[in-house]
């Protein structure tokens, strides 16, 4: 029995006519066409990310960047600070109010006296966005503590407040 040796080609590899092995199902280009899309497709996607991130903020904030603030005027005639005044006093008090980054929709004047609880002196509706408020104070015929709050309240429920404290001899 005459045995010859052939080399045997393995089932997936093709001899071409060079004597190479070549892969039948392999093509280069299926490997470049992938990167060219992704190529493509990446400054798209980037443009549309960065359009997105610059547009997009909350319409309203929960940490507001400007709170509106309540000063005490500081004029002649008026009392801008805690004091010590005599029974059946009139002071004059006076507040500015500038609106932060809400608008203000409340505006109240508070009392309470000796530590008890806040009774409601004054309120309005705010038509503008800062406005200035003048308050005639007469102290009570008693010795005793009186605090007077300065109120503003925000249209989405934030409330701003100053007091001034009169101990009453």
């Amino acid at each position: 029995m005459d045995l010859e040796c052939r080399r045997k080609t393995p089932p997936n590899l093709l001899p071409w006519g060079d004597g190479t092995l070549h892969f039948p199902h392999f093509d280069p280009t299926t490997l470049i066409s992938p990167l060219v899309d992704m190529v493509r497709t990446v400054p798209w996607f980037l443009g549309f990310l960065a359009v997105v991130l610059v547009s997009c903020e909350p319409e309203d904030p929960a940490t507001p960047e400007r709170n509106p603030t309540i000063d005490f005027r500081m004029d002649s005639g008026f009392v801008f600070t805690n004091d010590t005044l005599p029974l059946n006093d009139t002071v004059r008090v006076g507040v500015v109010i500038v609106a932060g980054d809400d608008p203000l929709r409340t505006f109240q004047v508070l009392t309470a006296y000796d530590g008890g609880p806040e009774g409601l002196a004054d309120s309005l509706t705010i038509p503008t966005g800062s406005f200035s408020f003048e308050k005639s104070i007469v102290t009570r015929n008693l010795v005793g503590m009186e605090r007077w709050i300065f109120w503003v309240q925000e249209r989405d429920g934030d409330i701003t407040r100053r007091a001034l404290t009169f101990t009453v001899q």
